[in-house]
């Protein structure tokens, strides 16, 4: 049986192998295909261009590679990009980035990716603050006036000194994934992207 390997744009599962459901002869060689996620469940459409003019359904192999004289065009939903905070990091966007795309498929993930992303975003940032936790480092920078009070609290109410769901004793939901996205986001805005758009507006306006 044929599979197509993508990236699930519902539950955001990375190279999930959809299974065929239906196919659809459209003329010319070319097929509408019907596929189900195999996390989620989640359908896919994929126009296919079959060289032997034959189901893509009926084929072997994988149609993300052109097995069995199959290629797929297009397919929708297409998977949305990730929206990452600008001027950051490469290895704290890399794992915001990372956290984002997994958070329907793996909350507990999600939560250690951007767990990771805080922790190289505020140690890159303030490299002189000395916090083993990242609450606690979270508080040194709200005590030195770097983070808002707001944040500060909104980090204490996500427990982030031995979160339960990125130490494995408790699973996480999307709810909390998501909360801790927003945090990181908020954050790593606040540190990195807000100030770098003041630097350039005031280069702009000194030209």
């Amino acid at each position: 049986m044929a599979i197509f390997t993508t990236d699930c744009p519902h539950c955001g599962t990375v190279k999930a192998a959809f299974a065929p459901v239906a196919g659809r002869n459209r003329g010319n060689h070319l097929f509408n295909v019907l596929f189900t996620c195999p996390g989620c469940s989640g359908p896919l459409v994929a126009v296919v261009h079959s060289a032997l003019n034959l189901d893509p359904v009926t084929a072997s192999g994988d149609l993300s590679r052109g097995d069995g004289n199959c290629n797929v065009m297009m397919a929708y939903p297409s998977v949305k990009d990730v929206d990452v905070p600008d001027h950051l990091p490469d290895r704290v966007a890399k794992a915001f980035k990372e956290g984002c795309q997994i958070v329907a498929a793996s909350p507990n993930g999600a939560c250690a990716q951007f767990r990771r992303a805080l922790e190289l975003g505020l140690k890159d940032l303030a490299p002189d603050v000395d916090a083993w936790k990242l609450e606690k480092r979270i508080d040194k920078l709200a005590e030195q006036n770097r983070l808002t009070p707001a944040i500060q609290e909104w980090a204490h109410q996500l427990r982030l000194d031995g979160n339960d769901a990125v130490h494995g004793e408790e699973e996480a939901s999307v709810a909390d994934a998501k909360a801790m996205e927003s945090l990181a986001r908020y954050v790593l805005t606040y540190l990195y992207t807000l100030p770098k758009q003041v630097e350039l507006a005031r280069a702009a306006g000194d030209d």
